[in-house]
């Protein structure tokens, strides 16, 4: 029996003491990437928007500058002017640019739409929502000068 030797006192205890310590660091980082799961975000800044008109074909031409700051990408799939669709404005509203457009995290982007003054006047300030993916929607009024 006196030659039956286990591991010392001191070695197990740095032993078990090392083995908490690694099982701790990885549930950090383990619950660290689950709530990084639930914070992420959409968020769409419209960083300019204007209008130039066009004496030659009697258009507008609306140009909305964007920026993805958020921790998720942004679709754009429609645009509505005064919360209408464009669709009700018999022809003189269209979207230029093709869309859904995406607009990764970090990115720029830039929507063109074209407007005829027949449907639209000089003066007239409309309000133009963007509507991403989710049904979040990013609105800028607008001059046409």
């Amino acid at each position: 029996m006196r030659y039956k030797m286990g591991i010392s006192i001191v070695v197990s205890t740095i032993v078990l003491a090392t083995v908490s310590m690694v099982v701790a660091v990885a549930v950090v980082y383990w619950m660290g990437d689950i709530a990084g799961l639930y914070t992420r975000f959409q968020r769409l800044e419209i960083t300019s928007a204007h209008a130039t008109y066009s004496s030659g074909s009697g258009n507008w031409t609306v140009t909305i500058n964007l920026k993805n700051p958020g921790t998720e990408d942004v679709t754009i799939n429609s645009v509505l002017i005064n919360g209408k669709p464009l669709s009700e404005f018999n022809g003189y509203a269209k979207v230029t640019t093709t869309l859904p457009l995406k607009i990764k995290i970090g990115q720029e982007g830039s929507i063109k739409l074209q407007l005829n003054r027949a449907g639209f006047n000089v003066g007239t300030t409309i309000e133009i929502r963007l509507l991403s993916a989710i049904g979040q929607g990013y609105s800028k009024p607008l001059t046409l000068n």
